[in-house]
């Protein structure tokens, strides 16, 4: 968790965090019945965000966290050549945020293809 309020840090695993893209792991729970594609979890002074994809292999990635007045967009960007392969990758950012109502959105940029992957209304304690 980072120190200061409004920071994050993301942890990228999978595809996503290999040196050429190409690293097949598990397959996301994105599409199964086994649970949603974005998780959120209440931690210690902020929130933990965990989202399960699945995209082309060969892509980068990019993470950035914003926090204003009461919103929290998270955006993680692919970016790259996308291969002729599918791959997964889990995306965990951590945002330390003060006590209050949040509107937490989490978009996935694929490319410059922007989607939505969570919006939802969060109190932290």
């Amino acid at each position: 968790m980072p120190v200061e309020v409004n920071a994050s840090v993301s942890n990228v695993a999978g595809c996503l965090a290999s040196a050429d893209g190409t690293e097949q792991g598990s397959r996301s729970r994105s599409m199964g019945p086994d649970g949603p594609e974005v998780q959120i979890s209440a931690v210690s002074g902020g929130i933990e965000v965990r989202h399960d994809l699945s995209h082309a292999c060969c892509l980068r990635s990019k993470i950035s966290t914003e926090v204003k007045a009461g919103n929290v967009i998270i955006t993680e960007s692919l970016s790259g050549t996308p291969c002729r392969c599918m791959c997964s990758s889990t995306v965990t950012t951590k945002v330390r945020l003060g006590p209050g109502a949040y509107s937490l959105k989490v978009v996935l940029d694929d490319r410059g293809q922007q989607k939505t992957a969570l919006e939802q209304k969060l109190d932290v304690k």
